[in-house]
This record gives C-alpha cells, sequence and structure tokens, in this order.
C-alpha cells in the first residue's frame, strides 16, 4: 500500500475545467501568486443570494478520479476565510451530492452544507468510488471581503506500481486507441452491390475498426472514385454505391487500432506481417531531486494530524517505439499516424493515480530497415515523458494549534516552506 499526494489548484489555465453556477456572484479572482505564472484565485465578489441557505452559489472542481484508490486518509483546503465570511462545501461522487451529518455521508438535500472543518475532519470516512470525487465550493461574504480558496489537497492510499502503470497502463493504452489504415483485395464472387468480408476471418491478425473506401480495380485502376457506400457486419458484407461484375476485384481501405508490446523488436519479427508498435530501449533519464529541505506538509484539523512528504524524485524517460510490418507501405502509414497522434497529445493520463504526465517528441521517424529480413520493415519513433513524479512515503506527525489555524500571514498565502517552519 503506496500513500499519494494530490493538490486541486485555481489556475486561471484551468478556467475550462471548472463550473460555477452564477459568474456575476462567484468567480475566479486575478492574483499574483508567483514569478511564474498569473493565477486566479476562487472567491465571491458580492453578498450571496438573500435564500442563500437553500440556493448557494458554488464553484465546481474538475473531478479527481484514481483508479487506484484504496482509502483516502485527509483532505486539506488552503484558504482565506477573513471576518464576516464563510466557505461551505459539498462532497461530489458521480452525480451524488453528500453531506456530512455527523455521523455518515449522505445525499444532501436543499440547504444541506458543510463548513471545511466538517469536512476536513471526516474525509477519510469517505468510501472510495471508481467515479471519483469533486467539490462544491460556496463562499459567503455578509461584508466588503471576500473569502478565497487557493488549493485542495488530497492524500490518499493504494496499491500502485508507478512504471507498470507509467508503461504498460496509461502509455501502451494510449498507443492503442491509434488508428491506422490498411487495405486488402476482395473478390466479387457475384454480380450486384455486395462484396462478402468478414473482418474476423479475412483479417484475423488485426483489431479492426471499420471500412475508409472501395475501388473496382478493372474499372478504376487508379483509384480515383471511391464506391463505398456500407458495411454491413450482421450480414459480413460490403455494400457498393456501384455494381460489380463476378470476379472483379475490389481495393479495400480499412481502419485498424495497431497491437501495441513492451518486448525487443527481434522478438516480433515473426509476428510483424501485420503492423505492431513496440516499446524498446526505455531509459529513466535527468533524475532531480528537489532541495532536502523542502517538504510538503499537509494537516488536518481538529485532531492536528497530517503527512509530512519529503522531496520526490522526478524523472524523465525516453523511449524508443518500434513501428514494425511486413509491408513497407503498412509501415510507412503506421509511423505517420503515431506521430500525429502523439504532437496532438501532449500529455498522457496515468489512470491508477489520475495525474498528467507531458509527453514530447524527440524523433519523429527514422526508418531502420533490417539487411537480414527482406521480409520485415521497421521504423523508429523516440519519445520523451517529462516530470514523472516518485512519492517517497510520507510521515505522520501532529502540528501546534498555530498551524491548522493560521494559514495566512498579513493577507499573503504561505509557502510550504513556512508552514514547515511552523511546524518545526
Amino acid at each position: 500500500m503506496r500513500t499519494f499526494f494530490h493538490k486541486i489548484l485555481f489556475h486561471d489555465r484551468d478556467r475550462n475545467n471548472v463550473v460555477i453556477s452564477d459568474t456575476a456572484i462567484v468567480r475566479l479572482n486575478p492574483d499574483f501568486d508567483s514569478m511564474f505564472e498569473f493565477e486566479y484565485y476562487f472567491g465571491c465578489v458580492q453578498l450571496q443570494t438573500p435564500n442563500e441557505n437553500v440556493n448557494r452559489e458554488y464553484l465546481e472542481t474538475e473531478v479527481y478520479k484514481p483508479q487506484a484508490v484504496q482509502t483516502w486518509n485527509g483532505i486539506q483546503f488552503i484558504y482565506d476565510e477573513p471576518e464576516n465570511t464563510a466557505i461551505y462545501i459539498r462532497v461530489v461522487v458521480g452525480s451524488t451530492d453528500l453531506f456530512w451529518d455527523g455521523a455518515a455521508f449522505r445525499a444532501a438535500v436543499a440547504g444541506e452544507w458543510n463548513t471545511i472543518e466538517e469536512i476536513q475532519s471526516n474525509f477519510a470516512s469517505l468510501a472510495p468510488s471508481n467515479e471519483g470525487v469533486k467539490f462544491k465550493i460556496a463562499p459567503s461574504s455578509i461584508g466588503n471581503e471576500t473569502p478565497r480558496v487557493f488549493e485542495i489537497r488530497i492524500i490518499w492510499s493504494g496499491f500502485v506500481s508507478e512504471l507498470e502503470e507509467l508503461l504498460i497502463d496509461s502509455l501502451v493504452a494510449s498507443l492503442k486507441i491509434i488508428s491506422s489504415v490498411g487495405d486488402i483485395a476482395l473478390e466479387a464472387t457475384t454480380a450486384g452491390t455486395n462484396v462478402g468480408f468478414d473482418p474476423a476471418t479475412d483479417l484475423s491478425d488485426f483489431i479492426f475498426v471499420d471500412v475508409a473506401a472501395a475501388y473496382n480495380e478493372r474499372t478504376d485502376a487508379d483509384h480515383k472514385k471511391n464506391i463505398f457506400g456500407s458495411f454491413d457486419a450482421p450480414n459480413k458484407q460490403i455494400v457498393l454505391t456501384e455494381s460489380a461484375n463476378q470476379g472483379d476485384s475490389i481495393f479495400v481501405k480499412f481502419i485498424y487500432n495497431p497491437s501495441v508490446f513492451i518486448a525487443a523488436n527481434q522478438d516480433f519479427y515473426e509476428v510483424a506481417k501485420y503492423p505492431v508498435i513496440t516499446l524498446e530501449d526505455i531509459s529513466e533519464t535527468r533524475i532531480r531531486r528537489p532541495n532536502g529541505k523542502e517538504k510538503i506538509v499537509t494537516g488536518f484539523s481538529p485532531n492536528r494530524t497530517g503527512y509530512k512528504f519529503t522531496a520526490a524524485r522526478q524523472s524523465d524517460f525516453e523511449i524508443t517505439l518500434g513501428i514494425i510490418s511486413g509491408l513497407n507501405v503498412d509501415q510507412t502509414r503506421l509511423a505517420s499516424a503515431t506521430v500525429r497522434f502523439l504532437e496532438s497529445l501532449k500529455q498522457i493520463v496515468l489512470s491508477d493515480t489520475d495525474e498528467r504526465v507531458d509527453l514530447i517528441l524527440v524523433d519523429l521517424y527514422r526508418s531502420n530497415f533490417n539487411p537480414g529480413r527482406s521480409d520485415v520493415r521497421r521504423g523508429e519513433i523516440r519519445l520523451r515523458l517529462l516530470n514523472v513524479t516518485f512519492w517517497n512515503d510520507p510521515e505522520t506527525v501532529t502540528f501546534p494549534d498555530r498551524f491548522i489555524t493560521d494559514y495566512f500571514t498579513d493577507g499573503a498565502r504561505n509557502s510550504d516552506e513556512t508552514i514547515v517552519e511552523k511546524e518545526n
């Protein structure tokens, strides 16, 4: 069992990921938080509606859905709540708003909202769900000041193997949805507009998706006129828009998803009569560790227990993708589809932890023919996964009262380092 740390932040770049019930009352407020980015803090800009106890205006966060979660250990809101202001919270699982009633989380009814203290004290009682969790946050003010929420910190535990998740569960799963084009020649066994086609038999080595085009080789050798009408899967036939003669050769282009393997490329020379993608030469590079004094510290009130995470290891991974096929045209098509897909992907999501990892292409495409195997074509694409974080298991610690109640000094947000100084 491993323990993991996640932050929900309120940045301008993330504004498309949140839902705001009324932007005239609740909004992301501009403020400078660092030298490097212009952040928008979530807060309210005017008095809530008179019947706010029933119909509060709120911001709803993006869902956080780590598939490996076994227990929610705790949650901490970093916020500013001046006098005459308040912040109310609802935990949302799936489409159900939840309310802590003093004994358990149950479905909320109109007017039922929890305070931050109530959520922080009881979040560990929430049962994990594969639907994940999100939050509705409703700020309220009866004066001139505005409460603000800067971030939400979530601690959870589960069984996760980072490398397995990074490579097998995430990267391989992403590559398997690439769509490429193959072709096959079919014979019209009878005159008419129907041509028999059974992907399970005719394309048994491919993960078939759909038919893209069809051409009559007798009347259109240059493939200028697409006569594909539809694919009748139950009756295992392609319906053409023009009749073909018995014995005509129908050239069909089809869409497929590639098979993806983690293995040395030579293991796949024998099965490479159909296109495959292999992950090869996987290397961890540019290992970085933040300064040892920097710690992420999270405390949960009112029992003042929390977790101290020592500096994590952050790495980049370089991976060579082998594009292997028995035909040069299939290799070229799949390589081109893979490059287009990776250029548009930008990030992959680690499903177990619901964290995102940046992806860039290092070497777009290089053909690498094997002189000893004339029946196999092979190319390479090299990519890099950036800033993959490996957390160390945290320490369980107890904090003084001041840490729990005093998040801000002179109206400014404290850094993690300042919090550590308070704890010490």
